[in-house]
């Protein structure tokens, strides 16, 4: 693109170089959601109301406020909510995908050591971060002593140790009618691409696939055909790879 548009610039400015977040959803109301990462050094900001770290933005395609976000002209702390916020609470959203067959936006969110996250997400939700996780910091300390906290919503399913996700699908598709629904997940520090069982909205069983490539999934979509594309990050032999049944 020759000439692109700024349709909208996060603020307020940070400067570590670390969990940006970036990920986009298209909604079918012509908006799309946009995610934001804690900026590592930042991580109490995620709980704010006047800054956009650790959130999920929703924006009209323009780059304007929808007049039904679920924050506008409200406040915290004494702080006005920045009218992009759709939900806030997050750490660093690695993964996003709509489910047009539930109406149901889905992330997930890498922890620190432990505590990934795959979420449904809700307007106006607050997921927790850094109030409640199952994780703790790098040199081993807590984080924070609870892993619920009361205004906050629990993880769908998380991943203690931390699997690191990377890339999300919903399945929808006639090659693998027993996935239907389920999650996608491919796993950077696990070396394998996961499979959550969502029944109703809730994990109720998880598989690890593909483990035997010993390879960083990258990413993971879903094909036209029902077929499952899966990207394989390496420096010297990256490969995409599509998933069939065996049959």
């Amino acid at each position: 693109m020759k000439n692109p548009i700024v349709i909208f610039r996060a603020s307020p400015p940070k400067a570590a170089a670390s969990h940006f977040g970036g990920k986009i959803a298209f909604l079918p109301d012509d908006t799309l959601v946009l995610t934001l990462g804690d900026g590592f050094a930042y991580r109490e900001d995620a709980q704010k109301a006047d800054t956009h770290l650790g959130k999920l933005v929703r924006l009209n395609r323009d780059g304007g406020v929808p007049d039904d976000n679920p924050f506008l002209g409200k406040s915290k702390d004494g702080r006005a909510f920045k009218p992009q916020i759709y939900s806030l609470g997050h750490r660093n959203v690695q993964g996003l995908a709509y489910d047009a067959q539930t109406n149901t936006l889905w992330e997930h969110e890498h922890g620190p050591r432990g505590g990934d996250e795959l979420n449904r997400i809700k307007p106006g939700a607050n997921y927790g971060w850094p109030l409640a996780t199952t994780g703790r910091d790098y040199q081993g300390a807590r984080i924070s002593p609870y892993e619920t906290f009361e205004g906050t919503i629990d993880p769908i399913h998380d991943w203690v140790p931390s699997i690191a996700p990377s890339g999300l699908a919903i399945y929808r598709g006639d090659m693998f009618p027993d996935w239907n629904g389920d999650a996608l997940i491919g796993g950077l520090a696990s070396r394998d691409l996961r499979r959550v069982d969502l029944e109703n909205g809730d994990s109720v069983d998880e598989e690890s696939l593909l483990a035997d490539l010993d390879g960083r999934i990258r990413d993971v979509r879903v094909a036209r055909d029902g077929g499952v594309l899966v990207l394989i990050e390496d420096s010297e032999n990256g490969r995409l790879l599509k998933l069939l049944p065996k049959d």
